[in-house]
């Protein structure tokens, strides 16, 4: 198992994000960061189902219900467009500053702030998955501790994405670390995984 603060924490330090007078993100944006590397990891080497739901807009609304199946996002986009995910306190806390294309769930509604006016006809697409992800930095990664680093290396990937830490050679160096590691690591546990299964199979009654 993973812990969360761990990864957090090495987050931070890559990121030069450590002084806690002056952090530029709280906790809970680097666990939305962590959330979408178990998701790709589970998608990888788990190949677990992912589910798409497309809707389309309606002018000046930005709220929209969210599919019954619905458990955890993965990701959405508005006409192609990958929006940024907030939390609600987010959206609250910046009502006057807030930067363009983002979303955040409220209860089972999904709400978008693309940055222009909404009009009619827009597609909205929300990848979503029924995987049980992380909530505070207090909680188990419920994977492999061989998957420590890939969960570190795809996390910095997006955070270097969005800003204020945006710089698309870090970016791409840390979804390079990630691959290489992957690459590593996913034989390890297929093997692993098929010896239990062997095991099992011919275990003594």
């Amino acid at each position: 198992m993973i812990q969360t603060s761990d990864v957090i924490l090495k987050m931070r330090s890559r990121l030069n994000d450590r002084i806690s007078s002056n952090q530029k993100w709280k906790d809970e944006e680097y666990i939305d960061c962590i959330n979408s590397a178990i998701l790709r990891i589970y998608c990888e080497i788990f190949n677990n189902t992912t589910y798409s739901y497309k809707i389309k807009t309606l002018e000046g609304k930005h709220k929209y219900k969210l599919p019954d199946s619905f458990l955890n996002d993965v990701t959405v986009t508005l006409d192609g467009n990958l929006l940024n995910k907030k939390s609600l306190t987010w959206h609250f806390q910046n009502e006057f500053t807030k930067e363009s294309s983002y979303y955040f769930l409220d209860h089972n509604s999904l709400n978008i702030y693309p940055g222009f006016e909404i009009v009619d006809g827009l597609d909205i697409e929300i990848q979503y998955s029924n995987i049980s992800l992380i909530e505070t930095s207090e909680d188990v990664i419920e994977l492999n501790i061989l998957l420590q680093e890939c969960i570190l290396f795809y996390s910095l990937f997006i955070a270097f994405a969005m800003p204020p830490f945006r710089d698309n050679k870090n970016k791409d160096e840390m979804l390079f670390l990630y691959k290489e590691n992957l690459n590593v690591v996913k034989p390890v546990l297929s093997s692993r995984n098929n010896s239990r299964k062997i095991r099992s199979k011919y275990k003594k009654v």
